[in-house]
């Protein structure tokens, strides 16, 4: 799975990216070092539960784009799990999801 990651992270803009459990563990990333691993589990469980929750309430989300100051946080629901791409702002995103849902059929 690692090899995947690796293939999301070669386009231009993306810092790295992981994969989490519906529990919020995470099983797989490809990040830099300077990432705190635990900061990163606690941003995958409440991102786990924010898409659980919309599930309960009907509301079935495939993607979510969140845009702050100094990049981007790009999460891909998963059967069982969820995709994160941490990426810039002005990232090619066409290109990216070319890439990105490639590797979510080979993930799930």
């Amino acid at each position: 799975m690692e090899a995947i990651l690796k293939e999301i992270n070669s386009v231009v803009g993306v810092t790295g990216s992981l994969v989490c459990l519906q529990d919020g563990s995470i099983v797989a990333q490809a990040l830099p070092e300077s990432f705190d691993v635990t900061r990163l589990a606690l941003a995958a469980r409440v991102a786990t539960q924010t898409f659980q929750a919309l599930n309960v309430e009907g509301r079935h989300v495939t993607e979510t784009d969140l845009l702050f100051e100094q990049g981007r946080l790009i999460l891909k629901n998963l059967r069982g799990g969820i995709l994160v791409i941490i990426c810039a702002r002005n990232l090619n995103l066409p290109l990216l999801n070319l890439t990105a849902n490639s590797a979510v059929a080979k993930i799930a």
